[in-house]
C-alpha cells in the first residue's frame, strides 16, 4: 500500500520484510502484516488530518514569515511582533468555539496582528488586534450602526466575554445580552 492515497499524501509504508511462504501460517502472516499496514495508514491520515483552528495557525505562521520581510503592505508596514504572534497564537489555541474563529488574519502597519469577522448581509464587522504586552485592542461596527471598542488584557488562557459576545453578535446579527 506504498504510494499516494487519492492524491492527497504521497509517503512510503515501511513493509516488513516478509518472505514469501506457501503453508496456511504463512498465509495469516501475510493477512496479518497487511492489517497492521492498513491500520498504520489509517493512524497516520487521523494525526495528520487538519482541524480549523490548524489550518488558522499555519495561515498565522505564514503571514509571520512572509511580514519579516519587511512592508508587507506597501505602506511601510512594520514586520509582525513575536510577542504580537504569539498572543495571536495563544488566541486561536483556546477559542472555545471552532465553527467561529476568525475570517481574516491581518497584519497591522505597528507589527500587531489582527483577526477580523464579517457579516455582509447584516453589515456587521469586528475586529481584534493583539499587542505584544497582551493587549487585545477590539472594535466593531453593527447592523444597527452602533459601535463597540476597547482593550482588555489578554492573559491567554481565556477569550474574554466581551471579544466572544461581540463575535456571536457579527455574525449572528444580533444583540447579545
Amino acid at each position: 500500500m506504498n504510494g499516494a492515497v487519492a492524491g492527497i499524501i504521497d509517503f512510503p509504508l515501511p513493509t516488513p520484510d516478509i518472505s514469501a511462504g506457501v503453508s496456511a501460517s504463512a498465509g495469516y502472516t501475510e493477512q496479518i502484516s497487511d492489517d497492521v499496514e492498513n491500520d498504520l495508514y489509517l493512524n497516520y491520515l487521523f494525526l495528520v488530518k487538519k482541524t480549523k483552528q490548524d489550518e488558522l495557525i499555519e495561515n498565522l505562521n505564514n503571514l509571520y514569515e512572509e511580514s519579516l520581510e519587511g512592508n508587507i503592505d506597501n505602506y511601510g508596514a512594520l514586520p509582525i511582533k513575536l510577542g504580537s504572534h504569539k498572543q495571536a497564537h495563544k488566541f486561536i489555541k483556546n477559542f472555545p468555539v471552532v465553527e467561529i474563529l476568525p475570517d481574516e488574519i491581518l497584519s497591522e502597519p505597528d507589527g500587531s496582528v489582527a483577526f477580523q469577522w464579517d457579516n455582509e448581509e447584516a453589515g456587521s464587522t469586528f475586529a481584534v488586534s493583539f499587542a505584544e504586552s497582551g493587549e487585545i485592542n477590539y472594535s466593531g461596527i453593527f447592523e444597527d450602526n452602533s459601535k463597540n471598542w476597547g482593550v482588555l488584557k489578554f492573559e491567554g488562557f481565556w477569550i474574554p466575554p466581551e471579544i466572544l459576545s461581540n463575535i456571536i453578535r457579527t455574525i449572528s446579527g444580533k444583540k447579545q445580552a
